[in-house]
């Protein structure tokens, strides 16, 4: 006779018939209480969509860092510029660095301008 694991089961997450589903999980989870944790519907449904039952690893905690960093959109002249702008006028913001641009025909944003002084 084998003892069964307490605690609810992982076929409940498989969607098999017979099952039970979300609400025959969710039921059979304890209810809260000031030291048990709670699980919501929307980490039920991410760990349901992710669950293999033949690779394990899918149930382990993945990376929360970005996939993709952005990539500026100016060119370095631009930023060589703005550089330089900057070192002449250090206490001009990004504002009046981008009225002084476009006064060198450089159709550049204030925002791009405070990009690139962040950099």
């Amino acid at each position: 006779m084998s003892a069964a694991a307490p605690g609810p089961s992982l076929q409940f997450a498989t969607g098999k018939p017979g099952s039970g589903g979300l609400d025959g999980f969710l039921s059979s989870l304890p209810q809260r209480g000031p030291n048990l944790p709670s699980l919501s519907r929307q980490t039920f449904y991410r760990w349901q969509r992710r669950y293999d039952p033949y690779d394990l690893t899918t149930l382990e905690e993945r990376s929360h860092c970005p996939r993709r960093c952005r990539q500026p959109t100016w060119s370095f002249p631009l930023e060589e510029k703005v550089l330089g702008l900057r070192s002449q006028f250090p206490r001009w913001d990004k504002d009046k660095l981008a009225v002084l641009l476009r006064r060198q025909q450089l159709p550049v944003a204030p925002s791009m301008v405070g990009r690139s002084l962040a950099r």
